[in-house]
């Protein structure tokens, strides 16, 4: 029973070996902020999580399967 994360905006950065995907083993009532808590990316590098193409909120519950995306903080697309 696994989790997946994905990492977007270069957030794989953050882990060693610079991965944008991870498998977390699933527990039962684990939520999206634990999942958060367990990655070293730093709080203010997380924009946005979304599961089932959902954007969720930390206390989202998971589910065994889920696959979880994580995004970074975007700029740009201004025009002066």
């Amino acid at each position: 029973m696994a989790i997946s994360v994905v990492l977007y905006g270069g957030l794989g950065r953050y882990l060693p070996d610079g991965s944008e995907h991870v498998l977390l083993d699933y527990r039962e009532g684990m939520t999206v902020g634990e999942v958060l808590d367990s990655l070293p990316i730093p709080a203010d590098e997380i924009w946005m999580t979304s599961v089932s193409r959902q954007i969720v909120p930390r206390e989202h519950i998971l589910s065994d399967g889920d696959q979880v995306l994580i995004f970074a903080p975007v700029a740009g697309g201004g025009q002066d």
